[in-house]
């Protein structure tokens, strides 16, 4: 494959970037960034970096300067091509307008979970309307809600021997759906409650299908206590 003399000149210059910028990084003294910037000097003048350097500051920006010309023509020529085949096949199109690819590709940690998140992200599955089973269920979901909300508040605790452990809404989503948090583009299907009519006290869950089992009480105190033992105690997600 030929080159032409605009490549040629341009690896030149890329190989060359990497020696001086980590030489000139390296001075410890203004006098030895000096001799990094004379020897330097050509290289500097064609990507247009070369100035007077009083500082250490200086020879950071000088760094900095250089290297962004490096990353920019390198990355240049892969970054039209992706664009070009996600253009190709629709996909740009669809992640420019999307929230869902924004959060996919974005940097930095994820929003920490809030308890009228989770709320929403289950589905509950009732009873028939106005039967016994639907007054116990109704009463739990609304202890449910509460729950939630202390569990937020970081109100959520268990003492053992001595030592406090407060359940997370992280640990609550690991113990149903068997994640930490809400993945980027959201699960593959949606979260649902069911009710334990039996003498069980601890909730229960089915990660696979994303299902929780909440156990029905009489009282928030003996659900919360039922909800807060049953995650910390159970020694993996699924079940208390």
């Amino acid at each position: 494959m030929e080159l032409n003399g605009h490549r040629v000149v341009s690896l030149f210059l890329k190989d060359s970037i990497t020696i001086f910028s980590l030489q000139i990084k390296q001075a410890s003294s203004i006098l030895e960034v000096h001799a990094a910037i004379a020897s330097a000097a050509s290289n500097l003048a064609l990507l247009g970096s070369l100035t007077v350097i009083r500082t250490m500051t200086d020879r950071d920006e000088v760094v900095e300067s250089a290297l962004k010309f490096y990353l920019d023509n390198r990355l240049h020529v892969p970054l039209q091509q992706l664009r070009q085949g996600l253009e190709c096949l629709g996909v740009l199109q669809a992640a420019v307008g999307s929230t869902a690819f924004r959060r996919l590709f974005s940097g930095g940690p994820p929003a920490p979970l809030t308890a009228e998140q989770v709320m929403h992200m289950f589905a509950v599955n009732y009873s028939v309307r106005g039967s016994s089973r639907r007054s116990e269920e109704e009463r739990a979901v609304g202890y449910w809600r509460d729950w939630l909300i202390d569990v937020e508040a970081g109100d959520a605790v268990l003492v053992v021997e001595d030592t406090e452990n407060r359940v997370t809404l992280n640990q609550l989503l690991m113990f149903v759906t068997g994640a930490d948090r809400v993945p980027p583009l959201g699960f593959p299907g949606e979260p649902t409650i069911n009710f334990l009519h039996t003498v069980t006290v601890f909730p229960e869950a089915n990660t696979c299908a994303m299902i929780l089992k909440l156990p029905l009480h009489n009282t928030f105190e003996s659900f919360s206590d039922s909800m807060i033992s049953g995650i910390i105690q159970s020694p993996c997600f699924g079940y208390a």
